[in-house]
């Protein structure tokens, strides 16, 4: 059912990077089940978590940005998002997280959205660490592209092609609700997130650059 108070939004993350009780933190931002839900995390620790029917009420529960529109901090009034909304669904699906230790069929997705893209994989170091890495550690959010640089040669500029070719891969080995997000409010920050379908709670990534 399309809820006009979340402009054509259904499921779905966002984040944002800002101060709360006066630390830095990444907030995740969340409408699920048309609840919006703001998961607050300082040092990669969940610290608090806020629900309420609309992003403005959900935000005012938090009392932190109080000049901004709840729907603009949650990026979905942004030209970008609504373009995004309005595009038809890529079900390009290769596997799950469950499946992350099969090579063969990391392979095929590596095969699929890197190697396409003419980019220099021969500089690439065991890319499958980046999955190996993420299955094993305690934390819910990695950093893109941080991450990413496990992979490549030091002071190697990761272009946006490259970026792009990474999100791809992901979402096809199981990562949903992907969201870019432009948010002037809070600076020049680009964010991206990926939820991971698995049985336990795991790992969220988060682009800030």
């Amino acid at each position: 059912m399309y809820n006009s108070e979340f402009n054509g939004a259904g499921g779905g993350f966002s984040s944002i990077i800002t101060k709360f009780w006066g630390k830095q933190s990444i907030i995740l931002q969340q409408i699920k089940n048309n609840v919006c839900i703001l998961d607050i995390y300082q040092e990669l620790k969940k610290i608090i978590q806020y629900q309420d029917e609309t992003p403005n009420n959900v935000w005012k529960k938090s009392g932190i940005n109080k000049k901004f529109d709840g729907n603009d901090l949650f990026g979905i009034t942004h030209p970008i998002i609504q373009s995004i909304l309005q595009q038809p669904p890529n079900n390009c699906h290769i596997c799950t997280p469950n499946e992350w230790n099969n090579f063969d069929i990391l392979q095929q997705a590596f095969d699929h959205h890197i190697k396409p893209r003419k980019i220099t994989t021969t500089i690439l170091l065991d890319w499958k660490k980046l999955f190996d890495d993420w299955l094993l550690q305690k934390s819910t959010i990695i950093q893109i592209p941080k991450w990413l640089q496990k992979i490549y040669p030091d002071n190697y500029q990761i272009c946006e092609k490259e970026l792009h070719a990474w999100k791809a891969m992901f979402k096809s080995c199981g990562c949903s609700n992907v969201q870019r997000v432009h948010l002037i409010s809070i600076g020049d920050f680009l964010n991206i997130i990926f939820q991971k379908k698995h049985p336990q709670p795991r790992p969220l990534v988060y682009y800030n650059r």
